[in-house]
């Protein structure tokens, strides 16, 4: 009986690591940054597209599908100050974003269906055991942009302010919100 125990605990074990090795990364999406501590062997990449925002252009990661949104940039200890995140949902929404496992402070631009700005926040990293504060959109959005905090005010960003964008995001078919 003592070898079927020790046998299924190493079973297990091994299941266990299989499985963390096996998941996807949280971290970095450049190689040989990662920050999340169990995801380093495996790194996705999301889709990125380049926008001209405040007259400067930005590559910012496409974030459509449900897990990709959830994600974030979480783990990320930083954010060059040409890159950021698009969040697209399949329509207008009202919901809050949050600052779960992030790192690093960050400007969010809500959006509507045109691409004019509604809302700009600056959202704070919590510190070590606090917790993530909710940051909400006063009106419905379609899409929200992330960007290293700061960038918002140096470019003289301002609700109402119009960012095209490209037919590639436009014709996105996102997973349901």
């Amino acid at each position: 009986m003592k070898y079927k125990t020790t046998g299924m605990i190493l079973v297990s074990s091994f299941l266990l690591l299989l499985t963390l090795c096996s998941c996807k990364d949280e971290g970095n999406h450049e190689r040989g940054n990662n920050t999340s501590p169990f995801f380093s062997s495996q790194v996705e990449t999301l889709s990125t597209e380049v926008i001209e925002i405040g007259g400067e252009n930005f590559t910012l990661e496409l974030a459509f599908t449900e897990e990709n949104r959830r994600r974030g940039l979480m783990f990320r200890k930083e954010l060059a100050a040409d890159r950021g995140m698009m969040f697209i949902f399949a329509q207008s929404i009202q919901s809050f974003f949050h600052m779960k496992n992030c790192l690093i402070d960050l400007d969010i631009l809500f959006l509507k269906d045109d691409g004019s700005i509604i809302q700009i926040t600056t959202m704070q990293a919590p510190s070590p055991g606090e917790r993530s504060r909710q940051y909400y959109c006063d009106d419905w959005y379609r899409y929200t942009i992330e960007l290293p905090a700061g960038t918002a005010q140096r470019l003289g960003l301002q609700a109402g302010d119009k960012i095209k964008l490209t037919r590639r995001i436009r014709d996105i078919i996102p997973d349901p919100n």
